[in-house]
């Protein structure tokens, strides 16, 4: 079966389990997003029964999380209750009412008391659904860390009637004092958690909310203002606090992991600055007990974060890795968008605020010739036909520096076309990998009118990520993924998955670029390993010989990327080889690509170039000789195969042949 007929058969099963009312309102595109993330973190194979659980967790998470957001506690009556506290892991949301220090003290109180429910979420679950918190109040000791809020001149009025907060890990204590020998409970302090901030263009935000929004700290503090869309840098903040403001795209699952020679737990959000263009993606890292503020999170939402540390910088001075660290203040913001049903139904399509048509939750999947302009998390399963090299652009955030910039030709099963360019960094970078044939899969493209027809666009500053089907380990070692096409059957186009035998591997007919001096059965090249192409000399693009010294003692330009004097680290050998297979039907020459062909081999280009003769080299291609393997093959042109993904037949179950 294909990728789209697994796709269906996924969709079909979890249906079934999950009992929705229909089968729509499981929209595809967060199916086929979902199921690539799956199988591409199980790259030695995922068992059918495992892929669906993992499906199933994630929908119903996804459910809990759109359905008037259940998970969000907006009462402090769970502190007066007898059974005590309530689980450290429940994530309130609280208003703080007032605040005050204790008498002959400079210790500070919130008088604190449950969140409204959003204003629209509390008409959609109608009259009987509303919760009256305001009658009940605890007081909440202010962590010190929050102290230069309260005076700060920057944050006049920060603390107004409307203020509300995320919080998370809460304990009550009784302080004493109170009245008829009553216990007087107060909230702990903690820094777990996040203040929430507000924009007028959100429009779940109840009247009272919307009269105390914070346009103008979110300029002051962290240079962004919101466009009724997204957010756009509006300049500087008003003081330097390595301040970031991003939008987060994944959160990781907590791993336990080893930091200065201790064991700890850590969890990374993944997240994108939106306000500036195509400036790629910040990791921000929790670790320890500081996890739990990452549960106030979700994926969409915006993040700022004051004083946080800063690991590593990128182009232009902007953060690319920082750690919540132990002065760091959390800021945070849902993801501004139209009000969510009671269920999730998602035929209907829902313009935003600036018109856009948004298919983030579209039921069925999308055709290139269902593209209109205006449209916005568009996600498409098609196949490439080109790839351009790098076209980089000035970046107008940042004076001398570039975004790199790749065109992309696909075309789908109705046999149309369309033009897709790929912004900036990891993206660019895995732009810049899939070859012409492959399948894949794009999350999050938007459309719009051009002089010459369509725009289609992505980048890291919608969150648009790539999956490369035809490449994806997952599925090649995943029996009930996918099943073996014989040779005799494969098609003119298109990708199939085969078992064969290997008669044959040599070096490719096409071989023509740089090789290692120590190559001496012409079976490697010199390539990019940040682009996957091959690299020229910098003195003599044209040359196509043996080098003849230490490939460190050269230096080297990348062509497809546009990039010149690459760093040595950056340049390393790759197989260059073509392979003979058999499996009974047909016998079936093939082009090897470079990822592909280490699986074949069953050893790396540099253990290959380590084998110090020419004869040991003959030998080691003659080795793969009569080793089963499995393998994704694309056809490219009727008489042109190329093995895009490769691994051992043993470490795969028995498929059904079809």
């Amino acid at each position: 079966m294909d990728f789209e007929q697994t796709l269906d058969s996924l969709r079909d099963e979890l249906h079934s389990i999950v009992r929705a009312e229909r089968r729509d309102d499981i929209s595809w595109n967060w199916l086929a997003t979902a199921a690539c993330g799956i199988i591409g973190e199980h790259s030695t194979g995922v068992s059918r029964a495992i892929l669906m659980t993992e499906l199933e967790s994630q929908w119903h998470a996804l459910s809990s999380s759109e359905v008037l957001n259940a998970e969000v506690h907006r009462t402090v009556g769970y502190f007066y209750s007898r059974v005590g506290n309530p689980p450290s892991t429940a994530v309130f949301e609280l208003k703080i009412d007032g605040m005050r220090t204790i008498a002959g003290t400079q210790i500070w109180l919130w008088t604190v008391s449950g969140a409204p429910e959003p204003g629209g979420i509390a008409a959609a679950a109608g009259t009987a659904r509303k919760r009256n918190t305001g009658d009940m109040q605890i007081d909440f000791f202010a962590h010190q860390r929050y102290y230069p809020l309260i005076g700060g001149a920057e944050f006049q009025d920060f603390f107004s009637q409307t203020r509300t907060l995320l919080a998370t890990a809460l304990w009550k204590s009784d302080r004493g004092g109170g009245s008829d020998g009553q216990p007087m409970y107060t909230l702990l302090p903690t820094t777990a958690l996040a203040f929430v901030l507000r924009v007028k263009d959100d429009p779940g935000l109840s009247d009272a909310m919307r009269k105390h929004t914070d346009e103008a700290l979110l300029r002051d503090v962290f240079g962004v203002a919101f466009d009724g869309r997204r957010f756009e840098a509006c300049g500087a903040p008003v003081f330097n606090a390595d301040q970031v403001w991003c939008k987060i795209a994944q959160i990781h699952p907590p791993t336990t992991t080893t930091r200065d020679g201790r064991s700890g737990v850590c969890q990374e959000l993944e997240c994108v600055y939106e306000q500036h263009a195509q400036a790629g993606a910040v990791t921000v890292a929790f670790w320890d007990n500081d996890t739990a503020v990452a549960r106030l999170f979700k994926t969409d939402d915006y993040i700022g974060l004051l004083c946080p540390v800063v690991h590593t910088r990128g182009d232009g001075g902007l953060a690319t890795s920082l750690e919540y660290g132990p002065q760091t203040i959390a800021f945070a913001m849902g993801h501004v968008q139209q009000l969510p049903g009671t269920c999730m139904t998602q035929t209907d399509i829902v313009r935003n605020d600036l018109g856009y048509f948004d298919y983030s939750r579209y039921a069925h999947r999308l055709r290139i010739g269902q593209l209109r302009s205006d449209m916005s998390n568009v996600t498409l399963l098609a196949t490439v036909q080109l790839v351009s090299e790098n076209k980089p652009v000035a970046d107008p955030d940042c004076e001398g520096a570039t975004i790199d910039r790749c065109a992309v030709r696909l075309v789908d099963a109705s046999a149309a076309t369309c033009d897709v360019t790929l912004w900036g960094g990891d993206l660019g970078r895995q732009a810049a990998r899939i070859r012409p044939g492959q399948l894949v899969l794009l999350r999050n493209l938007e459309t719009e009118a051009g002089d010459g027809g369509l725009l289609i666009s992505g980048g890291a500053a919608i969150s648009t990520t790539l999956f490369n089907v035809s490449m994806m380990a997952g599925i090649l070692t995943s029996s009930a993924l996918r099943r073996y096409t014989f040779l005799a059957d494969l098609p003119r186009q298109g990708c199939r998955y085969i078992k064969a035998c290997v008669t044959g591997v040599r070096h490719a007919m096409t071989n023509g670029g740089l090789c290692d001096p120590r190559d001496h059965a012409n079976a490697t090249t010199l390539h990019h390993n940040v682009c996957g192409r091959a690299v020229v000399l910098s003195e003599d693009a044209a040359a196509t010989a043996q080098l003849d010294g230490p490939v460190d003692s050269y230096m080297f330009d990348c062509p497809g990327c546009c990039r010149a004097q690459l760093p040595t680290a950056e340049v390393e050998p790759a197989f260059s080889v073509c392979t003979d297979v058999d499996d009974g039907t047909a016998s079936r020459c093939m082009a090897v690509d470079a990822a592909a062909a280490p699986a074949i081999m069953r050893m790396t280009p540099t253990q290959f170039l380590e084998l110090p003769s020419r004869r040991e080299q003959l030998s080691a291609l003659a080795g793969a000789l009569g080793r089963e393997i499995v393998a994704s093959v694309t056809a490219i042109e009727p008489n042109l195969l190329r093995i895009d993904a490769a691994a051992p037949a043993e470490d795969v179950g028995v498929p059904s042949m079809g």
